[in-house]
């Protein structure tokens, strides 16, 4: 953050769904880190039409949000860990037995 104030920026802190905070009064928002979003992910895609911008481009923000966007890095080549994906509130059915890795 202080390299922002360092170049002059205005910056404040804000949580994504506080209704104490006009987002679209910022001229942009910038994403840092946001956890609770996986199930109020349209809720939050929501949020970010409302800014006036962001920062993160909304499509990269959409595409990520949905973490099937690992699969898109394992096709193009990217190296990725194994993943099973779930729908939120989607049961965990084991698949196998776990490896000790040495």
């Amino acid at each position: 953050m202080s390299a922002l104030t360092d170049a002059g920026a205005d910056v404040r802190v804000g949580v994504w769904d506080s209704e104490a905070v006009s987002w679209p009064e910022f001229p942009v928002v910038l994403v840092r880190s946001t956890w609770d979003y996986p199930l109020r992910r349209a809720e939050f895609l929501d949020w970010t039409r409302r800014c006036r911008r962001t920062a993160n481009p909304r499509d990269v923000l959409a595409w990520n949000t949905d973490k099937r966007y690992l699969d898109d890095l394992a096709a193009a080549g990217v190296a990725t860990i194994p993943t099973i994906f779930l729908d939120p509130g989607q049961p965990l059915r084991a698949t196998g037995t776990p490896r000790a890795t040495p």
